[in-house]
């Protein structure tokens, strides 16, 4: 089931309280200590967000498919996701995200 744009912004911004870096763009941003920032976008239409576009977004949050989802079912919280980048990120922190 796709999710929208709203819905994957309200899970950034209340979930993982990650702050709007830039706002025209939808850049969000993350800091975590002894981690690089994690940044993702998310687009400006109104559309839900397809498979494609779903993965790029769990892979600018360094997680699988699956932890996003669960991220947005709300089996999953941000202590969850602060274990889970810190212990198995994916893709790893050497491996650059475009």
């Amino acid at each position: 089931m796709p999710y929208s744009p709203r819905d994957v912004e309200g899970m950034l911004r209340i979930k993982l309280n990650m702050v709007i870096e830039n706002a025209d763009h939808k850049w969000f941003k993350l800091e975590l200590n002894g981690l690089p920032p994690i940044h993702t976008k998310l687009p400006n239409h109104r559309e839900d967000i397809r498979d494609q576009l779903e993965s790029k977004i769990h892979k600018q949050l360094r997680i699988r498919k699956m932890f996003f989802r669960g991220l947005m079912d709300c089996t999953k919280n941000r202590a969850d996701y602060e274990e889970q980048i810190r212990r198995d990120p994916y893709p790893p922190f050497d491996i650059l995200i475009v």
